[in-house]
């Protein structure tokens, strides 16, 4: 068998089901895949969900439980019963791709890499406040574009909802550390670079990631990150870089900017989100008290030219305008 596929789950069965339907769909010989998912829900209440989109699916799945097991712990586990040369490990937000292990292993056969990674990505049915999410994890001007893409700012550590490597590779540098409760994806690329191993990117091998879907949630999610930062700067001495501190520059830029700061406080959830969809020409969601006819319109001082759709139909709340990036953001 050539590929694990292995997820940590932890509750969450709607989120759970929609990434075993999307391991079934994959356009690739069963034969040569497996799917392990290692579950820490109280109660083993994960089973019977994952037991049922399994038979709907028609794909085995190995389901392994401890309660309360943390992510290190439950990869570890999941990898110690994996049977894949590679090991493939995804966080269970994500939905593949019908091509997804075709492009991984096509990467492979072309570079042979000892551990590899993929970007992640929100496709066109995603929610704007998900598409908004992703863009914010993904984006240059958040994080400079260092989570996986085609340019790098940075030296490329696969991240834990999309990443491989060698089973060789992994039993060599001890898998995930179990100390670490956030971080321990880029722990262990860091640790895979410091072996000598080759790493590189896939960007072909794209997932879609359904990140939190909540605003609190979202936030709760990422303060982790940024405690797991400075964990891993204390282990790893130059972990620490100016691209990290991009989003800090970002949002006192977005709060200091003309236009959020004229604009009511009911509104300024435009300015942070919605305009963070797509850069430059977009779909913006504004009141319809913004759009009052064709062409230029002065809002809270800000010039914006619109361009409606229908000849200028008053009340259409979703209309398309031109800013730059930087002011979207």
């Amino acid at each position: 068998m050539k590929f694990s596929l292995i997820s940590p789950t932890f509750d969450r069965p709607e989120e759970v089901r929609e990434f075993i339907a999307s391991a079934a769909a994959l356009a690739y010989d069963r034969s040569d895949f497996e799917v392990l998912l290692a579950d820490g829900t109280p109660q083993d209440g994960l089973r019977a969900t994952v037991e049922a989109a399994s038979q709907a699916s028609g794909l085995p799945v190995v389901f392994l439980h401890e309660d309360y097991l943390p992510v290190s712990d439950a990869r570890n586990l999941a990898a110690r019963h994996a049977r894949g040369a590679y090991l493939i490990f995804l966080d269970s937000d994500c939905l593949l791709p019908k091509d997804y292990l075709q492009q991984v292993a096509e990467g492979l056969a072309a570079q042979d890499w000892d551990a590899f990674g993929g970007p992640d990505a929100a496709p066109a049915d995603f929610s704007p406040l998900q598409k908004a999410i992703s863009f914010s994890m993904t984006s240059f001007w958040t994080t400079g574009g260092i989570r996986g893409g085609t340019k790098r700012t940075a030296t490329y550590y696969p991240r834990g909802f999309n990443m491989g490597m060698k089973r060789s590779v992994f039993d060599a540098v001890g898998g995930y550390d179990i100390h670490f409760k956030t971080g321990e994806d880029i722990d262990l690329s860091i640790r895979i670079q410091q072996a000598g191993y080759r790493v590189g990117l896939i960007p072909e091998a794209v997932v879609w990631h359904k990140r939190r879907s909540t605003l609190p949630q979202f936030f709760k999610q990422v303060r982790r990150f940024g405690a797991a930062r400075w964990a891993l700067a204390q282990r790893h001495p130059g972990q620490l870089k100016v691209t990290h501190l991009f989003p800090v520059f970002l949002t006192l830029g977005t709060l200091f900017s003309r236009g959020y700061c004229r604009s009511p406080p009911s509104h300024r959830l435009h300015w942070l989100l919605y305009g963070a969809v797509h850069p430059g020409r977009c779909p913006v969601p504004f009141p319809p008290h913004w759009l009052p006819r064709r062409g230029q319109h002065r809002c809270h001082d800000e010039r914006l030219r619109l361009w409606l759709p229908g000849g200028g139909t008053r009340g259409r709340f979703a209309q398309k305008a031109r800013l730059s990036p930087i002011a979207y953001l």
